[in-house]
C-alpha cells in the first residue's frame, strides 16, 4: 500500500492516519515522472498526485530562493535558515532522500509568499492549496524520529497560528534533544551507523540545533517563560558554516570549524554568525529573570550584581566585534544591513537587562531621576536611531521579519517611558516604531498580516496632528496602540480605531 522504502505514518493516538493515494502508475520512484525537473519530489508525488507538476517545482525553487540583497537569508520570510544544500536537493540525479513530510511542508512553506500564476484561479486558490498541504504534512509526519521530522515540525511551527505553532515548536524541540542534536556525531571505527554520517549530515543536525536554540530564547522572551535548552547539553557543539558558502556548495570539516561556546562576538553575516550569539546572551538574561537571582536594583535596573555585569560585558564585547567588523570590511548591502539589524538588537537587549519587559512590568517612579533612566533613554534613542537606518536600508525590514517584530515591540515600551519634555522627538520614534511593525507585518505575506498591518495605517492616519507646517502622531494614540500588540510583536484581532 505505501512506496516501499519509506516508513509508514504514525500519529499519536486521536489523531489521522491519510490513507495512501490510490495511484497505481506511481509503483516505484524510479518508472513515473522520469521528466520531473526535481527529481526529490518522487516521494512526495506518491500521496499528493493532484499537485500540478510545474507548481511542484515552483514551490521548491522558491523556498531555496536566496534574498536579492543578503544571500545568507531566503527570500521567503517563513525559511528562517537554510538547513539543506540547494544543490543536493535539487540535484537532477540523485537528489538528498526526503521524506515525504519534509518536502510537504516545504510546500507549505512557500505556498504562503510565492508569486505563481496556479494560484489565481478561484478552483485552486492559495488558501485551499495550503490547507490541504498541511493536512498531507501532519498525516505523513513519522513521529518515531529523524532530522527530516524535526525540520517538518518548525516548518508546521512557522506558518502556524500561536497555539498550533506552540505545539509544533515543542515537538521539534523534544525531538531534537531525543536525537541529541547538540552533540557532535563521533567517529568511531566501532560503530558503523557514525561513520556513515557524512560533514553534510553533521552540519544538517548542527543547523537544526543552532536554529531550534535561537527559537527558545526569542519564544521565552515572547511569552515570558523558561528556557527550554540549556548550554550545558550543547556547550562542545560546532558553530555552522558560513551560510552563503554552505549554500554554494562548500562544506568544512568539523576540524575547521569553531566551537560555539564561548564566543560572544559576530563572526559573519548570516543568522548562524550574527543573531545565535544575540539569543545566547538573551538566554543568560532569561535565566537570571526565571532563576529568582535576578533583580532591580535602586536606580532601577539591575546592573548592580556580577551576574549582570558580566553580561553587560558580553554584549559590550559584541557591539565592539561589529563596529570591528563595519571598520574592516568591504561594504556589501548584506553587511551593512546585518550590521544596522545588530546595533539595534544590541540596545534592545540591553534594555532588557535592564529590566523592563513588556509596558507594565515595574514600577516608573522608581525611575525618575535616576541613572538608569538616564542610561535607558540613550540606548532608547540609539536604538531608535538604528531602526532608522533598518528602514532606510532595508524598508520591507525582509531580512528576518518572524523574529524582528517582537524586538520593535520591546523597543516600543521605552520609547513611551522618554521623558515628556522630549515629546516631538518622542513621537518621532513612536512614529519610527510604527512604521518599522508595519512593515514587518507586511513582510510575512499572510491575508491575516496584510488586514493587521492596513488596520496599523488607517489608524494612524486618523490620529495624525498638524502643528504648522509639520505632522505628528498623536501620543494618545501611541500610548494605546503599543500595549496592545501581542507578545511576538503582532497586532492582537480586531483592533479598530477609536471613535473620533
Amino acid at each position: 500500500m505505501y512506496p516501499v522504502g519509506w516508513p509508514l505514518p504514525i500519529v499519536t493516538p486521536g489523531e489521522y492516519l491519510l490513507p495512501p493515494a490510490p495511484t497505481p502508475q506511481f509503483a516505484s520512484p524510479q518508472d513515473q515522472n522520469s521528466n520531473l525537473q526535481y527529481p526529490v519530489l518522487q516521494p512526495l508525488l506518491l500521496y499528493a498526485d493532484w499537485i500540478p507538476l510545474s507548481l511542484a517545482c515552483n514551490l521548491l525553487d522558491h523556498y531555496f530562493t536566496s534574498s536579492p540583497f543578503a544571500p545568507a537569508y531566503a527570500q521567503s520570510p517563513y525559511v528562517l535558515s537554510f538547513v539543506f544544500q540547494k544543490r543536493l536537493v535539487l540535484d537532477r540525479t540523485t537528489p538528498r532522500q526526503c521524506q515525504p513530510a519534509l518536502l510537504a511542508s516545504m510546500m507549505c512553506i512557500a505556498a504562503q509568499t510565492i508569486d505563481d500564476s496556479a494560484f489565481t484561479g478561484v478552483s485552486f486558490s492559495r488558501g485551499t492549496f495550503y490547507e490541504e498541504m498541511q493536512r498531507l504534512t501532519e498525516g505523513l509526519v513519522n513521529r518515531t524520529g529523524t532530522l527530516d521530522d524535526v525540520v517538518t515540525y518548525i516548518h508546521l511551527a512557522t506558518v502556524g497560528s500561536t497555539g498550533e505553532g506552540n505545539k509544533w515548536w515543542t515537538f521539534a524541540s523534544s525531538l531534537a534533544q531525543e536525537l541529541k542534536l547538540g552533540h557532535e556525531l563521533p567517529s568511531s571505527p566501532f560503530d558503523t551507523r557514525l561513520l556513515e554520517a557524512t560533514e553534510v549530515q553533521r552540519e544538517e543536525r548542527r543547523r537544526v540545533w543552532w536554529l531550534l536554540y535561537i527559537t527558545d530564547r526569542h519564544l521565552a522572551l515572547c511569552y515570558d517563560r523558561p528556557l527550554r535548552f540549556s548550554d550545558a547539553e550543547c556547550e562542545s557543539l560546532l558553530q555552522p558554516m558560513d551560510d552563503t558558502e554552505y549554500q554554494n556548495g562548500a562544506i568544512r570539516a568539523a576540524r575547521n570549524l569553531e566551537a560555539q561556546s564561548g564566543f560572544y562576538e559576530c563572526t559573519g553575516h548570516g543568522i548562524y554568525q550574527y543573531f545565535l550569539t544575540l539569543m545566547r546572551i538573551l538566554g543568560e538574561i532569561v535565566h537570571l529573570r526565571h532563576a529568582g537571582t535576578y533583580h532591580q536594583s535602586g536606580d532601577g535596573c539591575g546592573w548592580g550584581d556580577n551576574e549582570t555585569r558580566e553580561i553587560r560585558h558580553h554584549l559590550e564585547f559584541y557591539e565592539q566585534s561589529l563596529r570591528i567588523k563595519k571598520a574592516t570590511e568591504a561594504a556589501t548591502a548584506q553587511s551593512t544591513i546585518v550590521t544596522a539589524y545588530g546595533m539595534y538588537l544590541v540596545q534592545i537587549i540591553h534594555l532588557l537587562l535592564a529590566g523592563k519587559w513588556d509596558s507594565v512590568d515595574g514600577d516608573a517612579s522608581r525611575w525618575e531621576g535616576s541613572q538608569g533612566l538616564t542610561m535607558a533613554t540613550r540606548r532608547t534613542v540609539l536604538a531608535s536611531k538604528a531602526l532608522g537606518d533598518i528602514i532606510e536600508l532595508d524598508a520591507g525590514l525582509a531580512l528576518m521579519p518572524f523574529f524582528f517584530g517582537t524586538y520593535i515591540l520591546r523597543g516600543s515600551f521605552w520609547v513611551l517611558r522618554l521623558p515628556e519634555p522630549e515629546v516631538p522627538p518622542k513621537i518621532s520614534l513612536c512614529e519610527i516604531s510604527l512604521r518599522a511593525h508595519q512593515a514587518c507585518v507586511v513582510a510575512l505575506g499572510s491575508l491575516d498580516s496584510t488586514k493587521q498591518a492596513s488596520d496599523i495605517r488607517a489608524t494612524f492616519d486618523i490620529e495624525k496632528l498638524t502643528v504648522g507646517s509639520e505632522s505628528f502622531v498623536s501620543c494618545a494614540w501611541i500610548d494605546r496602540i503599543i500595549p496592545r500588540l501581542s507578545p511576538v510583536g503582532l497586532l492582537v484581532p480586531d483592533l479598530q480605531p477609536d471613535p473620533l
